[in-house]
């Protein structure tokens, strides 16, 4: 699978200052174990879970092999493993001034599109254009608003950016780094003429993938549904990313990615040698490869790697207006503080991850210790308190079946959905069900084809096709760890209440503290403000956060080009793909 390599750090500027690099971008051997060993050419076998939904970029909301190998390619400020500085990346150099609410990036010249087409700041400012519109309804929609005003970004010629903040921000680097380009010479005109509706109908998953364009060091040249997709070298990327030797990157004639239904079947063909990158879930599969890693010599492993930036996590749905009694059961605090009580999370550590994992409590991941706020409420596993909460909710009879029933008979039973293709995410889905059953709360899992789920969770409106859903969340600035698509009412990941308006008094203190926190520049008080936040989310237990495994790496040894060991975090992950090669070709 993908592992997701680019994370961005935040820096404050008092003064106007700029850096530039003369083109093109080097990467440095110091990013890469065995710099002198890179050669090109060769292809990466990896694996992604099921089909991906489109190749739009616009509409993709969810971790696609496409948008990471494609579309991720010319941001605009990019920062190595070993720093925590911006490096000027698609952009040659870029100034801030002395307010620092105004950034101005200048382009490289030799930018281009894999059909050859030049990238200019007309590509940035039309992404920029559709991201920021309401109706095309993008993930990033509200990374963009600072306290309700919008960045403002002008194009005053080809190569010129120019970024208004409408006030000082924590998250303005966050954002603007990460700004990719979209062809416009190709999705443009579609967009000012039929608006959303004709640029989201773009690029579906029967367009030939050919017909595509990106800025990524990959594009995909085939895709068989069920198969695989396969990628090849972008040959307009390598003009303006090179190594230290002025060679150019990626190293790869093209990756193959098949497209699996569980994670247990990737196991399978990465220590047949079928693939060459592998993440161990847990103890118990990190012991396996160890065995392999002892009986034969063309595995690597590294374990102890840290904690991802991500976790699993538990969703009611707030909005079930034609289910009213679950409605209103999913919105009641008490409701969610019995599940926390049934959620067993050491059981899920010891059974799911094999004891390589650790608890989340609030959605700031432990991988950010800096910003955990220890002094928050915890509803640790204890049925017979979930119990006593669910008889002040006036469930304290069972029927027949042994399932809690409230006054008028309506029985405690809900539908919890998840990926179908998560092994982990079935096994946590289980036990949550199974302690739930011990004290009659009837939790039934319902394995869902992952695209069918994202297209559950992403329905707005006040009534929403699913009960809970067991999902895995990603992405989160350690400048500062709260999504602002989460946080606000009407974000892109407010999973469970998708109304558009705040429908507890909590959403919105949590909002506006997140706001708050956002304009906070010195950090002490922005610690301030997100202890606050996760008191809230503690207590309110919007979301019940489940453990979250410890990070561990696989890969075979014809590979080459990941991080010294010393370098991989849990940010970048364990390399680039664009510096990843083949020391075998075959």
């Amino acid at each position: 699978m993908i592992v997701a390599f680019s994370r961005v750090l935040f820096a404050t500027f008092l003064t106007l200052w700029v850096i530039a690099f003369a083109n093109p971008f080097v990467w440095p051997d110091s990013w890469t174990a065995h710099p002198e060993e890179a050669t090109p050419g060769g292809v990466f076998y990896t694996w992604d879970r099921g089909n991906p939904r489109t190749f739009n970029p616009f509409v993709s909301k969810e971790a696609n092999v496409v948008m990471d190998l494609s579309d991720n390619g010319a941001r605009l400020l990019r920062k190595g493993p070993n720093s925590s500085r911006w490096l000027p990346y698609a952009a040659e150099k870029y100034s801030v001034s002395d307010d620092g609410r105004t950034i101005e990036m200048i382009l490289r010249r030799d930018l281009r599109w894999s059909d050859g087409t030049p990238i200019t700041s007309r590509d940035y400012l039309f992404r920029y254009q559709a991201i920021t519109d309401p109706t095309v309804g993008t993930d990033a929609l509200e990374s963009w608003f600072v306290a309700g005003e919008p960045i403002q970004l002008e194009a005053p010629d080809p190569y010129t950016l120019r970024f208004a903040l409408p006030m000082p921000d924590r998250l303005a680097f966050e954002v603007i780094a990460g700004l990719l380009p979209a062809p416009s010479h190709l999705l443009e005109q579609p967009y000012l003429e039929g608006g959303a509706e004709a640029l989201l109908s773009m690029w579906d998953t029967s367009i030939d993938p050919n017909a595509t364009v990106w800025s990524g060091p990959f594009v995909p040249v085939q895709y068989l549904a069920n198969e695989r997709i396969v990628f090849a070298r972008n040959p307009w990327f390598g003009v303006w990313n090179v190594d230290p030797r002025g060679i150019s990157l990626p190293y790869l004639d093209s990756i193959s990615v098949a497209l699996l239904s569980s994670e247990a079947s990737a196991l399978t063909l990465f220590v047949a040698g079928d693939l060459d990158f592998y993440v161990p879930r847990d103890l118990d599969e990190i012991a396996f490869i160890r065995a392999e890693v002892d009986r034969r010599p063309d595995i690597d492993l590294v374990e102890n790697a840290g904690l991802p930036i991500g976790s699993n996590q538990i969703f009611f749905n707030w909005n079930k207006a034609s289910e009213p009694f679950k409605q209103a059961l999913f919105r009641s605090v008490l409701f969610r503080r019995a599940m926390s009580h049934l959620t067993d999370r050491q059981a899920i550590i010891e059974l799911v991850y094999g004891g390589a994992g650790v608890a989340q409590w609030t959605s700031v991941y432990p991988a950010y210790e800096e910003w955990l706020n220890p002094g928050t409420p915890r509803y640790p596993y204890d049925p017979e308190k979930a119990a006593e909460l669910l008889e002040k909710l006036g469930f304290r009879q069972k029927n027949a079946d042994g399932i809690l029933v409230d006054d008028e008979g309506k029985a405690l039973s809900f539908f919890l959905g998840t990926n179908a293709a998560s092994d982990k995410n079935l096994q946590i889905a289980q036990l949550f069900a199974d302690a739930a059953r011990e004290i009659g709360v009837e939790v039934i899992p319902q394995p869902l084809e992952v695209n069918s789920m994202i297209s559950r969770l992403l329905t707005e409106g006040m009534d929403r096709p699913f009960d809970a859903i067991l999902v895995g969340t990603f992405g989160a600035a350690s400048t500062w760890p709260f999504d602002v698509n989460a946080t606000t009412c009407n974000g892109f990941l407010h999973i469970y209440n998708r109304s558009g308006d705040c429908l507890d008094p909590v959403e919105a203190q949590i909002a506006a503290l997140q706001r708050q926190g956002r304009l906070t520049l010195d950090d002490a008080h922005a610690r301030e403000i997100a202890a606050e936040i996760q008191m809230h989310e503690a207590e309110a237990q919007l979301v019940l956060y489940m453990p979250t495994p410890r990070l561990a790496f696989a890969w075979n040894t014809r590979i080459g080009g990941y991080h010294p060991n010393d370098l991989m975090n849990v940010a970048l992950g364990p390399g680039q793909i664009e510096l990843t090669f083949v020391r075998e070709k075959f």
